[in-house]
């Protein structure tokens, strides 16, 4: 019994996006660029043409190679813009929580 039925905005490929992925044990922002770059020009998006969908697609392939980047170099992966030099930052989280705990010691 089959329960997952096959996207037809994928194309044929001798092996599927998915199972690549998985067979190779890829990490999140490599299976995301492989999904997109494997999706690309085969979805089209509500309200746009074919062109325009592929667009959003290669967009996000570049968004994800982009948060990779941002890791390599020591930042978030999505690069906190709200901070000037995109280093994470916890927003008094740890402080809060050390508070917290002694609360419920």
């Amino acid at each position: 019994m089959d329960l997952i039925k096959k996207p037809k905005h994928y194309a044929e490929f001798e092996i599927e996006p998915a199972d690549f992925i998985m067979l190779n044990d890829l990490p999140a922002w490599a299976a995301n660029i492989v999904k997109y770059a494997c999706r690309a020009g085969h979805k089209k998006y509500d309200g746009m043409d074919a062109t325009a969908s592929e667009i959003v697609d290669c967009k996000k392939i570049i968004t994800y190679a982009e948060y990779r980047i941002n890791q390599l170099e020591g930042r978030m992966p999505t690069g906190n813009k709200g901070n000037k030099n995109g280093r994470a930052r916890n927003n008094g989280w740890r402080q809060r929580r050390l508070r917290n705990n002694k609360n419920n010691d």
